[in-house]
């Protein structure tokens, strides 16, 4: 008798262990995913995050919505709540299409991204009428033209020959293109400044101001549409010299 009640207490026992396992194993089955750590991060709200679109804090729950995903599958490069700061402010440089998440591989500081139509176009110091400036990557910069001697000599004999008439004291007329007394280009930004060193021009370590440089350029790169660019070449093939004056 005692033997039979034991194995029931053992059967009853057993049972309700596998009913607690089956228990478990349901629920983890189901709800699992939801029992894991989580984290937040941002996908595209309503379509595609176009390239050139600049994150602000006013435009970006316009943008992006959060989304909930495993912590275990969030990769280094996805932007978190704890990681806004990496995008704020910035350029997006590639699309972000409804699906995809945002990472810092989609932005960059937006004085070192080209507007959209722009390219990095290089500027030879051999272009260049002044070298004695202190334009730094990231600077925004007006790009002035200025005639060479040799071009000022050549308007000096044509109007001496009666060719051109001109009550300027500089001789070289002023056309649309060709503007003397204001910027032929206006907030230019330097994507990278050289020096003779192939180091990129910066401040001079603990200097408060520009006066210290580590060298003069002698390499520049610019963001322009490609029509500007082709003006500032013929200008120079013309006779003309760039003065670039940067903007702290």
């Amino acid at each position: 008798m005692h033997f039979k009640v034991r194995i029931r207490v053992l059967f009853l026992v057993a049972g309700a262990i596998f009913l607690a396992g089956l228990s478990i194993f349901l629920l983890l089955f189901f709800k699992g995913e939801q029992l894991l750590p989580h984290q937040t991060v941002f996908v595209p709200k309503e379509k595609t995050v176009e390239k050139f679109t600049t994150i602000n804090a006013d435009n970006f729950k316009a943008l992006f919505e959060p989304k909930e995903m495993l912590k275990a599958a969030v990769t280094p490069n996805m932007i978190t709540l704890d990681m806004l700061d990496k995008v704020m402010n910035k350029t997006m440089v590639m699309p972000l299409y409804p699906e995809d998440y945002l990472t810092v591989n989609h932005v960059r500081e937006t004085l070192l991204t080209p507007r959209q139509g722009e390219i990095e176009y290089p500027l030879p110091a051999s272009w260049l009428e002044v070298l004695d400036w202190t334009g730094r990557p990231g600077d925004e910069a007006e790009i002035w033209i200025t005639p060479t001697e040799k071009l000022r000599q050549f308007y000096m004999q044509k109007v001496k020959e009666g060719k051109v008439i001109t009550d300027s004291a500089s001789l070289v007329p002023e056309t649309p293109d060709r503007p003397l007394s204001k910027p032929v280009f206006s907030n230019v930004r330097l994507r990278y400044v050289m020096d003779g060193t192939n180091r990129t021009v910066r401040n001079a370590n603990q200097a408060s101001d520009r006066s210290d440089a580590t060298g003069k350029p002698t390499d520049i790169k610019v963001f322009l549409l490609p029509a500007e660019y082709a003006q500032l070449k013929n200008a120079v093939e013309e006779g003309y010299k760039l003065i670039i004056a940067a903007k702290e």
